[in-house]
């Protein structure tokens, strides 16, 4: 359902996937959302899915909150 994501420029460069894809008004459009995202918002079983098959750098470039009602201890800490 999600494959034609995949072949967008923006898309392949927000996961490092090599350069190429797909430039236009969808690509655009892409470039723009992603580049105003400030958070991600996630259920618990994705979250836990994806600790398993994402790469060493996730590929979120924000902070990402995990909503479930288990408690967890945070993954890592900012210093401010």
């Amino acid at each position: 359902m999600m494959g034609w994501i995949v072949n967008l420029e923006a898309f392949r460069e927000n996961l490092k996937l090599g350069p190429g894809g797909e430039t236009g008004p969808v690509n655009d459009l892409l470039r723009q959302t992603t580049a105003r995202i400030g958070a991600n918002i996630m259920g618990k079983r994705m979250f836990e899915q994806g600790e398993v098959a994402w790469p060493e750098e996730a590929p979120f470039h924000t902070p990402v909150f995990v909503l479930t009602h288990e408690k967890r201890a945070p993954t890592s800490s900012s210093s401010t």
